[in-house]
């Protein structure tokens, strides 16, 4: 089990995985908007029925017009404070984790640093899309815990108006 949580879970995962999506202030998923001068965001917190969250599978969506640059973020977004994910206490905000260990993206190859793979889907024509995965028990051997009181956040202070689509999207169980 993750740091935080001592219980012993004893379920067959795979058939109990349940997709939750991190959403903004006002209730949306899509992150685009310009959070340069006012910083969003975007989280998901367990309900408080049972004891947490145990994310298993991170995975961030990205599409936009035209062929993406690894130097950049999207195709021509330059990122000056970058996106960070946390583990924060849900009232006070103050952070308990940090999953890329104080770094932060600010270019499209960067997720691959932190993520386990990066897949790059060019149609030839119209936008292109990627999806980068953060495969937890792969990639640390345990699942990421979000206790009840505390939640996932992915801290945007940018300008993302440029993006037809960004989504952070958490599969996990729910303890």
């Amino acid at each position: 089990m993750s740091a935080g949580h001592s219980g012993r879970v004893n379920r067959n995962w795979r058939q109990e995985l349940e997709t939750r999506h991190c959403e903004g202030s006002g209730g949306e998923r899509s992150a685009i908007g310009n959070y340069a001068v006012t910083p969003e965001a975007f989280t998901y917190a367990p309900n408080g029925d049972g004891n947490g969250f145990l994310v298993m599978h991170m995975t961030v969506i990205v599409e936009d017009a035209g062929v993406m640059d690894s130097g950049r973020y999207g195709v021509n977004i330059d990122l000056t404070n970058g996106i960070r994910v946390v583990r924060r206490v849900t009232a006070t905000e103050a952070e308990t984790g940090d999953l890329m260990d104080f770094h932060r993206v600010r270019t499209n190859a960067q997720w691959t640093f932190y993520a386990e793979d990066l897949h790059l889907y060019d149609f030839g024509q119209g936008n292109s899309v990627y999806t980068t995965h953060f495969e937890f028990i792969a990639q640390w051997g345990v699942p990421w815990y979000i206790p009840n009181g505390q939640e996932v956040a992915v801290l945007l202070n940018d300008d993302f108006t440029g993006l037809i689509e960004h989504e952070f999207h958490l599969m996990g169980v729910p303890l």
